[in-house]
């Protein structure tokens, strides 16, 4: 009896094995290749690792590719795909693939996109955008700058120091030495 009451359990344990696994999820879709990415929404926008310079938008719930588009992708806000490519700063719907806008950038460049707007750095010069139409709201020079980020109103700049901006209009709120 104790060693059919054991495989009964054993059984039983291998039942709540295989549903706990179900549960857990069965592959829906792959991607092969060298990516990186991030997630927006329903989507996630995959960066290759090889030569090409463009990313794919491919819908989370089965793996369909929604479009591909040329550069390397910084951010998505707003339902809009920030790249660069080329040293342009390029906008993309995240929906449907139109490009809305590129803003031509100086060979040093690098950009960020937050609920604060889109920012760039463009040859030493932090830009603030207008995300609807890259019209320069503000400009700031930090010096040696080559990083940025922005989160809770501030943008972040690594530069000979590292100093954060209001997102608002580019005055300095603090400064870290380098």
């Amino acid at each position: 009896r104790r060693d059919g009451a054991r495989a009964e359990s054993l059984a039983r344990h291998e039942r709540d094995r295989l549903d706990r696994r179900k549960l857990a999820g069965d592959r829906r879709w792959r991607e092969d290749g060298t990516f990186s990415g991030f997630v927006s929404g329903d989507q996630v926008i995959l960066t290759s690792w090889d030569d090409s310079a463009e990313y794919h938008v491919v819908r989370v719930s089965d793996g369909e590719e929604v479009f591909s588009a040329d550069g390397y992708p910084r951010g998505v806000c707003q339902g809009v795909i920030y790249s660069v490519d080329a040293g342009d700063l390029i906008a993309t719907s995240a929906s449907s693939g139109e490009e809305l806008w590129d803003e031509p950038l100086g060979d040093e460049s690098a950009a960020a996109c937050g609920d604060s707007g889109v920012f760039v750095i463009d040859d030493g010069d932090v830009r603030s955008l207008d995300p609807g139409s890259s019209d320069k709201r503000w400009s700031k020079h930090v010096k040696g700058a080559s990083s940025i980020w922005t989160a809770d109103g501030v943008v972040v700049v690594h530069g000979d120091d590292i100093v954060g901006l209001d997102a608002g209009d580019g005055e300095k709120i603090w400064s870290v030495d380098g």
